[in-house]
């Protein structure tokens, strides 16, 4: 019998289709929940059995090997992923009018907090931006980064807090006279600011290395703070009946 991704490989082979390009657009359309087969656009329904042909296709071209299988190993790939993405989008209940307002960050390298062992993430800001009145008014935050190489996602959610002078010149870099000629001295009016993302919930997709959801809801792998013994537990498999509400 003929696999799936056999199937599609001879689909393309014979309609002299370029197969880096066709997965170029499998990639993308996958993210919407259809599929794209010799150019014609199919519904889900129709276009599952593709589409998980197309998805062992990528994981032959791009093997990655990850894991879930612990709140320890969830936090290493969740990161691996995060740092590889140069760009997040930040949302924050907007201060008027109480909506969602998001907005495009470069935050730096996710660090590991000694006291729970869960990522913490820094970046920096003009204190006088829209994200500054909204973080000063709720602190609740979601971080979103997205790897599209990789069909793969991780969402940050928890809250942010300002990091005092001097520790917020700990991540200033010269570059940074360019937005700020005062440098980093808040003491001296500078508008320079560093934020830090203490995260209590992290979900994670990364359909090339086979971490998703079977779920009827579509609930992705998580992983939660418990604040009772400040350590991470894993809050949903991505598995139906696993337990997670």
């Amino acid at each position: 019998m003929i696999k799936p991704a056999d199937q599609l490989v001879i689909l393309v082979n014979h309609n002299n289709f370029s197969l880096t390009i066709l997965v170029k657009m499998m990639k993308r359309v996958l993210f919407s929940g259809g599929c794209v087969v010799a150019g014609i656009v199919l519904d889900r329904q129709h276009g599952e059995k593709i589409n998980f042909a197309v998805l062992e296709v990528l994981r032959a071209l791009s093997p990655c090997s990850s894991s879930i299988e612990t709140p320890e190993d969830f936090i290493k790939t969740a990161t691996k992923t995060s740092d590889r993405s140069k760009y997040a989008v930040l949302s924050t209940i907007n201060s008027e009018t109480k909506a969602i307002s998001s907005r495009t960050i470069q935050p730096f390298p996710a660090e590991i907090d000694e006291s729970t062992g869960g990522p913490v993430l820094y970046f920096n800001t003009n204190k006088f931006t829209r994200k500054v009145q909204d973080l000063s008014a709720n602190p609740s935050v979601s971080l979103v980064y997205l790897r599209e190489d990789r069909m793969s996602c991780v969402s940050y959610m928890g809250t942010c807090e300002r990091v005092p002078y001097p520790e917020s010149t700990r991540h200033w870099e010269d570059w940074l006279y360019m937005f700020y000629p005062m440098g980093p001295n808040e003491l001296e009016g500078s508008p320079f600011t560093t934020w830090r993302i203490r995260p209590t919930s992290v979900t994670l997709l990364n359909y090339t290395g086979n971490i998703s959801s079977s779920r009827q809801d579509a609930r992705a792998p998580e992983i939660a703070l418990n604040k009772q013994s400040n350590s991470w537990v894993i809050a949903c498999t991505g598995k139906e009946g696993d337990g997670a509400a």
